[in-house]
């Protein structure tokens, strides 16, 4: 489902940015404008994370509403096969989830959001170049990120990082 302008709009006027999934519905007054069925499949879909801006939500609870087509567990390849499948998400959506997910083996939706979610924590909170230490001292500090995918960055081997694809490229557990 493609959520329609009228999500887009509350996203962008009505939320104080950062917030997190209550705060989003509670901004745009419980989206009672917004069709039913949109704003059910919206909260459905929306994990308990803290945002940014409108762009990230929109770009999660689309990516979501996939993830839950998928039989687990499921390999990295498989997801963007599954990604190239998805018409209704825009372009730049698909190149984001498929360039941000880690190559290696899911065993359901709260861990493919989670690794999601991970990476781009450490895209926005880490200064390249770094090394494994700070990353990992960055990733426990996620709590929204699930013990499970967070664990992922402490095996990462001891080295230097010069960007996120780097770790990205590292995590293939």
């Amino acid at each position: 489902m493609v959520f329609g302008n009228e999500v887009r709009e509350h996203l962008q006027k009505h939320v104080v940015y950062p917030a997190n999934k209550k705060e989003i519905i509670e901004a745009c007054n419980l989206m009672s404008d917004v069709p039913k069925e949109d704003r059910e499949a919206f909260e459905r879909n929306l994990p308990d994370w803290d945002y940014k801006n409108a762009d990230e939500i929109m770009r999660t609870v689309q990516v979501v509403e996939h993830l839950g087509h998928v039989n687990y567990p499921v390999k990295k390849v498989e997801l963007d096969k599954a990604c190239d499948n998805m018409t209704d998400v825009s372009k730049p959506y698909r190149e984001w989830f498929k360039r941000s997910l880690p190559a290696r083996s899911y065993s359901s939706r709260d861990e493919v959001l989670g690794g999601l979610k991970g990476i781009t924590h450490i895209r926005e909170h880490v200064t390249y170049p770094t090394t494994k230490t700070v990353i990992v001292e960055t990733c426990n500090k996620m709590t929204d990120v699930p013990e499970i995918n967070r664990a992922w960055f402490a095996k990462l081997p001891d080295k230097n990082y010069y960007n996120s694809d780097d770790v990205i490229k590292a995590l293939k557990l």
